[in-house]
């Protein structure tokens, strides 16, 4: 399956859901349609007829965790992973469940407590294409184990690695594509999972998100033969990055 060992989606857990929906259509221009799922509503997030990720308030089991990002890392056996997962040393935070339907997924978290879903879509489609302004683009794995973390990734979702072009750290790689960015996280900051959305101007866009109540957290970092990046913090607490460039 193309899609195998790729981020295929993206879902934000979040402590006010009406804040986090109106901060996040305004900042990237993303249309919202809410949907009832038996119990509970999920918000889609669309941009034009794609469907790139989703937004929901956080489990009663969460109560009192920040608000955060969710990265959905495609896999062939859903239940395979989990047990991997477990067998590498992390945790199985959800076991594997199915949305009727939809897909099979299981909320894992690495020996470090980086957060991340294995998913396998009932529909697999070819796999994500080159991004375009507002659709999410890149993961990168802030780790106090990045030895550590190779060992589970590989182990869990099949990854190997090579050294980021740009230096300073490593890049995961499904097959032929390049997945996520794996490096140290600034000093007294926990492991985390941390996804991107594509500008079209980083400055511009920074600026929004102060006006719209957010914080920048990291103004502009080069990327070198790539573009630049920045991290925000949406006005609940979730962090994101921002990357205006060629992926």
């Amino acid at each position: 399956m193309a899609s195998t060992g790729r981020f295929v989606w993206r879902e934000a857990l979040t402590t006010d859901v009406n804040a986090t929906c109106t901060f996040y259509k305004a900042l990237f221009g993303w249309t919202l349609k809410p949907v009832d799922m038996g119990g509970m509503t999920y918000t889609l997030i669309h941009l034009g007829e794609n469907q790139i990720g989703g937004i929901m308030g956080q489990p009663p089991g969460m109560k009192g965790a920040p608000s955060f990002w969710m990265s959905y890392c495609s896999v062939e056996d859903v239940d395979a992973a989990a047990v991997r997962c477990t067998e590498a040393g992390g945790k199985v935070m959800m076991p594997p469940h199915d949305i009727p339907d939809v897909g099979r997924f299981a909320a894992l978290q690495d020996p470090t407590g980086a957060h991340v879903t294995a998913w396998k879509s009932k529909t697999p489609g070819d796999g994500p294409g080159k991004p375009e302004v507002g659709d999410f683009c890149w993961e990168t794995l802030g780790t106090t184990d990045v030895a550590g973390a190779k060992t589970f990734y590989n182990k869990v979702f099949g990854w190997t690695n090579k050294p980021f072009a740009g230096g300073g750290s490593e890049v995961f790689t499904a097959g032929e594509h390049d997945v996520a960015t794996l490096m140290a996280p600034p000093p007294g900051v926990p492991s985390h999972w941390m996804t991107f959305v594509v500008v079209a101007n980083l400055a511009a866009s920074n600026a929004k998100v102060v006006e719209l109540g957010g914080k920048v957290m990291m103004d502009k970092v080069p990327v070198p033969g790539m573009g630049a990046f920045s991290v925000i913090q949406d006005p609940t607490g979730a962090a994101i990055g921002l990357f205006e460039g060629s992926m």
